[in-house]
């Protein structure tokens, strides 16, 4: 594993706060666990029953805390985990994979996941650069795989038409420079809510 994601102590203990203040309020019954998968320490939660696991993997800076709505649909049909996918904002590991074998890399964490997690079948749902991470995963308990918005399978090629208001908003973040960079991301058709906090 390579350098920490976060930029700071205080970037990390944020985010880790968020993370477990949004579980301690889910009101499904659930468990967290912290098993050690391809040699890093790993962050899932379990939640609802049933004789088949799905196993949902969060995209690019999701997690388990940010995927509360569709655990509690999941839930209520099967018994669901949701790991932090490391070197993703979360409970996880922290520690960026190295780029070179990222996705074989991922492909044996999830494996490794997967086999101390399910019970029995599972059916693995990717979201984003979790439907990469699904498709790396050499698992014997898959039986179907969900691939939702795919990210990661190629390299993202990005023009000018995001690159200036994601820079913007890097650069100097406001109210004004999230709404341009949420309007880019958005379908022509689609416009991002307007009722979002700016505090």
């Amino acid at each position: 594993m390579n350098s920490d994601i976060y930029r700071s102590a205080r970037g990390r203990e944020a985010v880790a706060r968020w993370c477990t203040e949004r579980l301690d309020a889910w009101p499904v019954p659930h468990q967290r666990l912290t098993i050690t998968a391809n040699g890093v320490a790993t962050h899932a939660v379990v939640a609802g029953a049933g004789p088949r696991t799905v196993v949902f993997v969060p995209g690019t800076n999701f997690n388990a805390a940010g995927c509360l709505p569709l655990a509690t649909a999941l839930a209520a049909q099967s018994r669901v985990v949701l790991p932090d996918v490391p070197g993703q904002p979360g409970l996880s590991s922290p520690m960026r994979v190295p780029a070179g074998e990222r996705l074989a890399w991922y492909g044996r964490w999830l494996t490794d996941v997967i086999a101390q997690t399910a019970e029995g079948p599972a059916v693995l749902v990717g979201h984003s650069l979790g439907a990469a991470i699904a498709l790396s995963s050499s698992s014997p308990l898959v039986v179907r795989q969900v691939l939702v918005s795919p990210g990661g399978l190629v390299r993202a090629r990005t023009g000018p038409g995001i690159l200036v208001p994601a820079t913007s908003w890097l650069l100097r973040r406001s109210p004004v420079a999230s709404a341009r960079l949420l309007e880019t991301m958005h379908a022509p058709e689609n416009r991002p809510a307007r009722n979002w906090s700016t505090g």
